[in-house]
């Protein structure tokens, strides 16, 4: 399951969603850019390992879940990076700033 799949997202009131993709073999980079939405849910998951940057924006409170088991939040400023290991489920929510930016590959 790789969620940025437009069939697989659920709709959001958001004012801009842009989503941008280049693949190199076996390495595959993602930019979304969003405004207008400060809370956000999230799943990823991918048989391989993930990192999700923060490139603006940032999230202040929320809960996360990796396979299915709750950890602790941190807030996420622009710069942060969230390593997924590979075939690890990451979902949860935050709210924070209405305009963000991620790049995950």
């Amino acid at each position: 399951m790789f969620c940025l799949d437009p069939t697989t997202l659920r709709r959001s009131r958001h004012q801009t969603l842009a989503h941008q993709y280049e693949s190199w073999g076996n390495i595959r980079a993602d930019v979304i850019k969003r405004t207008g939405l400060e809370r956000q849910e999230t799943r990823i998951a991918h048989p391989r390992h993930m990192f999700l940057m923060n490139l603006k924006g940032a999230a202040r409170r929320g809960e996360d879940f990796v396979d299915g088991r709750r950890v602790s939040f941190s807030a996420r400023r622009p710069g942060s990076i969230i390593y997924i290991p590979a075939g690890s489920q990451w979902t949860g929510w935050d709210e924070g700033d209405a305009i963000a930016s991620f790049l995950l590959v």
